[in-house]
């Protein structure tokens, strides 16, 4: 259900522009030589270090869920404290560099370095910069707010620190906030309208798309495509995460992710004449093909970024990035077609193939069907429970 009023993830202090960049936004600086070093341990007032590990486990998870989708930027994780405050005033001048040796840290905090939080905001991030690179950058959490750390649809009146943490994280790295594909860089905690009630808590492929623009490896002898599944695309039942991947050096593996959890490495070399064709200078191309396997029923309904990262022989990495939003009926795995009836009628659309009152384990559903030219077949788009 929509809500009347949206929560405010974040605001960004610092004077940068927000510029626009195909689908993704870019704040516009960077981390010179691409790296980032980021004291994880969160400064919780009022809780002994020791009573933390709720919070820093959750901070440390957050920035694992950006490391395999850019592989153009070196994340060093200090399990440390590092006060973002420290030497910041609010005098006249507004604020002024820190004095902490530009350590970049994390907190809960009652105001912004001395400025009051806006109404409705749960953090923000506070950096500086110089020469087109960020010299320090800063998470501030609103204790205000009613935190928790959790998995699954949003609750009311109950903020999820990790993935609040892990939009803020975009923002240090260098990521704007987009409003017109599925993202966690949306501005809006509950966001229905441009997160489409799917309750992202990671990086989706727009978001690594953006941080690869900032920390390009273009300059890698690599090349990769994840056919399957492309963006946004609808799975369902058993299907296949595929692509091709070529390297100078020759590819040693390619490794799967799904939502940041290695599931293996993907059988390499299938035949793929039209790499060979597009990619000549690179040996093997013709038999760069990777595919694996995975029954997506197995997975919540939602969102899932799927990430496949390809490695060479001499140890560079390329990565490309897919959405898989799986629909499924309500058991894992139909082990009998005797399980399943067409007992309602069937409705065409075009390319759409509408069925009504399909029997799966003696419960009702409305299955929907699209041609899908890569396939070469008719896909479950949707599946619509009717009891």
């Amino acid at each position: 259900m929509k809500k009347s009023a949206r929560v405010l993830l974040a605001g960004v202090l610092c004077s940068a522009l927000t510029i626009p960049a195909q689908s993704f936004q870019l704040l516009g600086p960077r981390w010179q030589d691409s790296e980032v070093t980021i004291n994880y341990v969160p400064i919780v007032p009022g809780v002994p270090l020791a009573g933390l590990s709720h919070w820093n486990n959750a901070m440390s998870s957050a920035i694992d869920s950006w490391a395999q989708g850019a592989p153009g930027l070196k994340i060093n994780k200090v399990q440390a404290t590092a006060n973002p405050c420290a030497g910041i005033s609010n005098g006249a001048g507004g604020f002024v560099a820190p004095h902490d040796g530009d350590l970049s840290g994390v907190a809960f905090a009652g105001d912004i370095c001395g400025t009051a939080w806006n109404e409705g905001t749960l953090a923000v991030n506070v950096s500086f910069f110089s020469g087109g690179f960020y010299s320090n950058s800063d998470i501030l959490f609103n204790t205000a707010v009613n935190w928790d750390v959790y998995s699954g649809p949003i609750r009311p009146n109950i903020f999820d620190f990790k993935r609040v943490a892990v939009h803020e994280l975009g923002h240090l790295f260098g990521l704007g906030h987009e409003t017109e594909n599925l993202a966690i860089m949306q501005p809006f905690y509950d966001d229905i309208d441009n997160i489409d009630d799917m309750n992202m808590e990671m990086p989706t492929p727009d978001d690594f798309e953006g941080l690869n623009a900032l920390y390009s490896s273009a300059n890698s002898p690599m090349a990769i495509n994840l056919e399957e599944p492309s963006s946004s695309q609808i799975t369902a039942g058993i299907g296949n995460i595929r692509g091709w991947a070529v390297a100078n050096a020759g590819i040693a593996e390619v490794e799967i992710y799904i939502d940041n959890v290695l599931q293996g490495n993907s059988p390499y070399g299938a035949a793929r004449g039209d790499v060979g064709n597009a990619y000549p200078n690179y040996p093997n191309a013709d038999r760069s093909g990777f595919s694996m396997a995975v029954n997506w029923s197995l997975l919540d309904e939602g969102p899932h970024t799927v990430i496949a990262r390809a490695i060479d022989n001499l140890g560079n990495i390329k990565t490309d990035s897919g959405l898989a939003i799986v629909e499924k009926f309500d058991t894992q795995f139909v082990s009998s077609a005797d399980l399943v009836k067409l007992a309602g009628s069937v409705t065409t659309n075009g390319d759409n193939v509408t069925l009504d009152d399909v029997m799966v384990n003696n419960k009702p559903y409305r299955v929907e069907l699209k041609w899908n030219a890569s396939s070469q077949q008719f896909d479950i788009v949707n599946i619509i429970k009717l009891f």
